[in-house]
């Protein structure tokens, strides 16, 4: 050991090298770059005993050739290190001390070695803290040398944003006066202290606020990066540290303010100082933002609360009671031809036909009966008026019809709700319009799946309705949302995951994107437009519901028209029903899993990638079936939160990399 010298390994003994290698890929890192400690040499072992899979992530082949090594084998410490000019192996911590926080995977010793190069820094580590629920930073701590001058805690910040990454710069720097440390000699995390100093800056010279605006601005961000001071010349992510949550955050405060409703993150980043947002925020808004009544609040009393809670229940109650009654009904004239095969099948049939077409069509009717005509309207929520709406809203999309979302039996679902739509419109949204008597569409328009339009928002206490225009030939992007009182003109484009706010229009021929929308140059209809006769459409949608009624619904009557007659004995029956539930469900996450797995590697003989399908064909239908068994929301939840992910992904035809989890 040198005194003021840092402690390292050492040498390598006689017979063995060291190299330090790339983690990541087979690459030798040269000069003093930090990578993986790897030894080669005659004393390599041969493996760890019935451990094959670690034998293969720990010994590798010697692509270097190093000298002393007969077996053609490099063993991975995981060992994070490096060698200095005196040939000396350093050692900075294990590789896998990794965390991932918001989105990025950090190596937590990379950070150490940084803060361990200092001057003045005898001890170091990084842990994470969870500073507030779902809100997690990386805190450093150090402990000065003894003896020393100190450590100047702005030239360390200022050095660590120099040699790391934002997202690794931690948001709090602790100074100990030891870092707790276990019976093994590593850092006992579970002793370090939660931080208490505040958060990283860059320590400019202060600037106050010279205005009312600059004043909001920075005692709303000095409160969500929980800051005494900040300078209005602060920039908010390379000297505040701030992040896109607390970003976000900040974003939503500051539209609290009727004047700067519509601001958006992309105004954060283009303008990320207080001076130049406040600046900006000052200027004319470019969006057409229609003019606003003042904000209404509403308050409901307990008694509405409790009084539309319990009709709420009510209505669960007779609905649900009404429809089983019909449904047994059903059941019991289908199971009267038991012993007839050909009139039980028609039976099945028949019922599967009247439940689909029943239900939907008391959907519309219960929409005229408790509603009338939608109209653009504010009503408070909880109340009669609220009651209706809730009804209305339920029924419509518990409708059976909203299965063929996308399809012309959609569209005639929603004209006959009250939607005004064009010829060869095509609706995908997953949420049920609602209002739909203010909900306009043009011909040849399409709204792409997970889009929204709804026709009202709940804001304050009050349901505001409100009407949605959108002209011929227009697009709306998967993930995109129409507020009330928007409009899009013939030939518009909304891009994907974006957003029209309240009162804005896109012009005629315009292309636009982002939340709130802005006009940008993409062009997201690459695919000429094929006009489609009405026979096709009729055609495809007689074959889904043919599909429907005689195929998919009969044989669980059939199995359930079996299962009442398995026997009379009630104590057989238990045993039959537990059996028979457990068989179900396994069978069913089983079936699901090989339909997964077989149909798109068969349907994708036929579908090939840079053809272009029309609507309402073979080739569509392939198409909605293989998105249909591919994404069985029961299998996604199931495999998602799990390392299985990876292998259930690969399973359905994804093509992924050394992927772990």
């Amino acid at each position: 050991l040198t005194p003021d010298e840092p402690v390292t390994i050492g040498r390598p003994l006689p017979t063995y090298s060291i190299a330090i290698l790339d983690p990541k890929k087979p690459q030798v890192l040269s000069g003093d770059a930090l990578g993986e400690i790897c030894i080669g040499g005659m004393g390599v072992a041969v493996g760890y005993l019935n451990r094959p899979e670690l034998n293969d992530e720990k010994f590798i082949h010697d692509f270097i050739g190093l000298p002393n090594n007969p077996s053609g084998r490099i063993y991975r410490t995981g060992d994070l290190g490096r060698i200095n000019d005196k040939g000396e192996i350093e050692y900075h911590g294990r590789i896998d001390t990794q965390v991932k926080i918001r989105g990025y995977r950090i190596e937590l010793g990379e950070i150490e070695a940084v803060l361990l190069d200092q001057p003045g820094i005898a001890q170091a580590a990084v842990t994470t803290w969870e500073i507030e629920p779902e809100r997690t930073e990386l805190v450093g701590y150090y402990a000065p040398k003894s003896g020393g001058d100190g450590v100047d805690r702005t030239a360390l910040v200022q050095e660590l944003k120099r040699r790391l990454p934002d997202y690794m710069v931690p948001a709090y720097l602790e100074q100990l006066p030891a870092i707790p440390m276990t019976v093994s000699n590593k850092v006992d995390l579970r002793k370090l202290p939660k931080p208490t100093s505040a958060r990283v800056a860059a320590g400019h010279a202060m600037i106050d606020p010279r205005n009312e605006d600059e004043t909001f601005l920075v005692e709303t961000l000095a409160d969500v990066l929980k800051f005494e001071d900040i300078s209005i010349e602060d920039h908010f992510f390379d000297d505040l540290g701030a992040n896109s949550l607390l970003m976000a955050r900040f974003c939503a405060r500051i539209r609290s303010r009727k004047a700067w409703s519509t601001t958006s993150m992309r105004d954060i980043y283009l303008h990320p100082t207080v001076a130049k947002l406040a600046e900006h925020l000052r200027e004319p808004q470019t969006a057409a933002v229609a003019a606003r009544e003042p904000m209404l609040t509403h308050r409901a009393s307990n008694l509405a609360i409790w009084a539309t809670g319990f009709g709420q229940l009510l209505f669960y109650a007779v609905y649900s009671y009404v429809a089983l009654w019909t449904i047994n009904d059903g059941l019991n004239w289908v199971y009267d031809a038991l012993d007839d095969p050909v009139s039980l099948y028609l039976r099945c049939v028949l019922l599967s036909a009247s439940v689909f077409f029943g239900l939907s069509g008391f959907a519309v009717a219960a929409k005229w009966l408790l509603v009338g005509r939608w109209k653009a309207e504010t009503f408070p929520i909880w109340g009669w008026r609220y009651y209706r709406f809730w009804i209305v809203k339920t029924l419509v999309r518990s409708a059976p019809v909203v299965l063929f979302r996308g399809s012309p039996l959609y569209s005639l679902y929603l004209r006959l709700l009250g939607a005004r739509l064009g010829n060869r419109t095509v609706v995908e949204c997953r949420a049920v319009p609602v209002c739909t008597d203010l909900i306009a569409i043009g011909n040849n328009s399409i709204l792409r799946k997970d889009s929204t339009i709804l026709g009202f928002r709940a804001q304050a206490g009050y349901i505001h309705t409100g009407p949605v225009n959108i002209g011929n030939n227009a697009f709306v992007g998967v993930g995109s949302t129409l507020d009330i009182d928007t409009r899009m003109g013939d030939g518009t484009q909304l891009g994907h995951a974006s957003s029209l706010h309240r009162g804005q229009t896109i012009p005629a021929g315009e292309h636009w994107h982002g939340s709130p929308a802005i006009p940008t140059e993409a062009d997201y209809c690459n695919v000429p437009n094929v006009p489609l006769s009405r026979v096709r459409r009729v055609i495809y949608e007689a074959i889904q519901l043919f599909i429907l009624f005689a195929i998919v619904t009969p044989f669980p009557l059939l199995f359930h028209s079996y299962w009442e007659n398995v026997g009379d004995d009630y104590d057989e029956t238990i045993g039959v029903v537990a059996i028979g539930t457990t068989v179900t469900v396994a069978g069913f996450i089983i079936g699901g899993v090989l339909l997964a797995a077989i149909v798109p590697r068969l349907f994708n003989l036929v579908l090939k990638p840079g053809r272009n399908y029309s609507l309402y064909g073979f080739h569509y239908w392939l198409q909605t079936m293989l998105e249909l068994v591919s994404n069985v929301r029961l299998l996604n939840v199931l495999f998602g939160d799990s390392s299985a992910v990876v292998y259930y992904l690969r399973a359905i035809g994804w093509k992924l990399n050394k992927v772990d989890q």
